[in-house]
């Protein structure tokens, strides 16, 4: 197994694939992001979630508390308002 391992053989990097502005564009043009049932404002969520967040697997989204929220509005020095996300605390790193 460690000679086929060292010789590449079965050695496969899982990497998602990246999603460009044209293919997210047509997303949103076809309907399958958006706010108009449900099901697709969830789909929603979860990708701009993803995209802005950072978060990974469903784990992730799992742990997202609303008490006490990890989202929170602030405002910028220019007056633009903005959406922070505080990283949940771990046991461990308390």
């Amino acid at each position: 197994m460690k000679q086929r391992t060292q010789a590449g053989v079965g050695v496969h990097c899982r990497q998602s694939q990246v999603i460009t502005e044209y293919i997210e564009n047509m997303l949103w043009e076809k309907g399958s992001l958006g706010d108009h049932c449900p099901t697709t404002l969830l789909n929603t969520l979860v990708y701009l979630f993803r995209l802005h967040f950072a978060l990974r697997g469903r784990d992730g989204h799992r742990q997202l508390r609303h008490k006490p929220s990890q989202l929170s509005i602030k405002i910028a020095a220019n007056g633009r308002r903005y959406l922070e996300y505080r990283k949940s605390r771990r046991k461990s790193q308390l």
